[in-house]
C-alpha cells in the first residue's frame, strides 16, 4: 500500500506541475499574439492619424472583426484623445 500512496502523490505533482506549465505557456502565447495584433494596427493606422484621417482609423479599427479573440480595439493620441474605438460611442 505504501508504494501504491508514493506513485498517487507522483502522479498529483506531475499532473499539478503540467497544468500550471500549460496555463504559463498558454499566457505567453496570448500576450505574444496581443503585442503583434497591436504592431499590426500601430503599423496600419499610423498613416492615418498622421495625416488625422478619422475615416480611415475607423476603417482599420473595422477590420479588427476579423480576429474573433479580439474584444475591442482603440486608437488615442499623445493626449489620450479617443481617435477610434470599436464601439463608436467612445469616441
Amino acid at each position: 500500500m505504501g508504494i501504491t500512496v508514493v506513485h498517487a502523490l507522483l502522479m498529483t505533482i506531475f499532473v499539478v506541475d503540467l497544468v500550471m506549465r500549460q496555463k504559463l505557456f498558454l499566457t505567453e502565447q496570448n500576450k505574444q499574439e496581443a503585442i503583434a495584433l497591436a504592431k499590426v494596427f500601430a503599423a496600419n493606422g499610423s498613416s492615418w492619424i498622421m495625416s488625422s484621417d478619422y475615416m480611415g482609423i475607423e476603417e482599420v479599427i473595422n477590420s479588427q472583426t476579423y480576429f474573433p479573440s479580439l474584444k475591442y480595439a482603440i486608437f488615442l493620441d499623445m493626449q489620450n484623445k479617443v481617435l477610434g474605438h470599436t464601439q463608436r460611442d467612445k469616441v
